[in-house]
């Protein structure tokens, strides 16, 4: 795991990955214990996932990975909400979020293999 940020409050991440050579069972970007928004290379799906039992929220929702050789994600994060565009707008996911004050470190993870980041830029926004 790569911590980009012990308290982001609000943020833009741009990010891409060489989907072809990413071969992590999965990977992405994750806020705190709460939200993880990554590409389920065994169904072949982004993957934006909530968790946050005191509020009663476990559950994502899901679109197909374009058949692309990179994956470019626009990821607008602030205090109750995530926005993510997909390969310029391809497609999007959005949720309201519910992140503890002291649950709000930025990363980025890969589970069970490599995922190649080709290009990485975090703007902290006010």
């Amino acid at each position: 795991m790569q911590l980009l940020t012990e308290n982001v409050q609000a943020a833009e991440l741009l990010v891409t990955w060489h989907t072809v050579d990413s071969h992590a069972e999965h990977y992405g970007v994750r806020l705190g214990d709460g939200l993880r928004l990554y590409v389920d290379n065994q169904a072949g799906r982004l993957v934006l996932w909530r968790y946050y039992p005191e509020e009663g929220l476990d559950g994502y929702r899901s679109v197909e990975l374009p058949d692309t050789e990179y994956l470019t994600l626009r990821i607008f994060l602030d205090r109750s909400s995530v926005e993510v565009f997909v390969n310029d707008g391809e497609a999007t996911l959005s949720s309201r979020i519910y992140p503890q004050a002291d649950s709000r470190q930025l990363s980025l993870y890969a589970a069970h293999g490599d995922a190649i980041l080709t290009n990485g830029t975090l703007w902290m926004l006010t």
